[in-house]
């Protein structure tokens, strides 16, 4: 199970020393809690943390042109969507004339390094804009057993309220939370849907209604509440209707 943390690590891969400087001093100043590691490499160190499976960061910094001609940033770019799709990708270049060869490579931005003074702060700010409203959007934020975690949402089978618990049921793992049914449920993106006084679905791990009940994917019974049952009905067959 995925745990996320709200803060992100950042490495910049230039031959330029004096401009890794400064865009490591302009960052640490525009967003010292939100970017909380940022460390600096060169290409070969870049290269051998890739083939050696350590590199691990949420966003990089690159260029297109190296001094060592036998790498070049959008074979770098390539490696890394493979290796790790979720780290975002900025390229700070000389100029635009390698945009045909960007586009080989899934990036967030392309800007001339001149222009960063300009560019940068947006950037980073839309970034961790888009950033929170994917959190907000897709992660279940918990408290179990005194522990924060951070759970993919589409991850959720089903909840269950037994008592004063809340069982939230993965497709791995059960996790333990004092809370409330509604409280859950307020949190949840429009693919749950409450079935009973006691359950919560997710619609993509039901196979089937049978009168009373909810068939599971994974063979679980969920009871159909009659409070919630002309809602439910209409709302799966809206889920199996458009596909979603």
């Amino acid at each position: 199970m995925k745990v996320i943390d709200d803060t992100m690590k950042l490495m910049i891969c230039f031959d330029d020393k004096n401009f890794t400087d400064k865009i490591k001093r302009t960052v640490e100043s525009l967003f010292p809690y939100r970017i909380t590691e940022i460390n600096q490499c060169e290409i070969i160190e870049l290269i051998e943390s890739i083939d050696d499976q350590r590199f691990d960061y949420d966003i990089i910094f690159l260029d297109i042109q190296y001094c060592n001609i036998r790498f070049d940033g959008v074979s770098i770019g390539k490696r890394i969507n493979k290796i790790l799709p979720t780290c975002v990708i900025m390229y700070f270049v000389d100029d635009y004339d390698v945009i045909p060869k960007i586009y080989e490579v899934n990036h967030y931005c392309l800007c001339r390094k001149t222009e960063v003074d300009i560019w940068l702060e947006h950037f980073i700010s839309r970034l961790l804009l888009n950033d929170k409203e994917n959190f907000e959007n897709n992660y279940l934020e918990l408290i179990s057993k005194r522990r924060h975690i951070i759970i993919c949402q589409d991850e959720v089978e089903y909840i269950e309220r037994k008592h004063r618990m809340i069982e939230v049921h993965t497709v791995d793992k059960e996790y333990d939370v004092y809370s409330s049914i509604k409280k859950i449920n307020s949190q949840l993106n429009p693919i749950f849907e409450r079935c009973h006084g006691s359950f919560i679905v997710n619609m993509g791990y039901v196979k089937g209604l049978d009168g009373d009940e909810i068939l599971m994917q994974s063979g679980v019974v969920i009871p159909l509440g009659e409070t919630y049952k002309k809602k439910f009905d209409e709302q799966y067959r809206l889920y199996i209707r458009n596909g979603i």
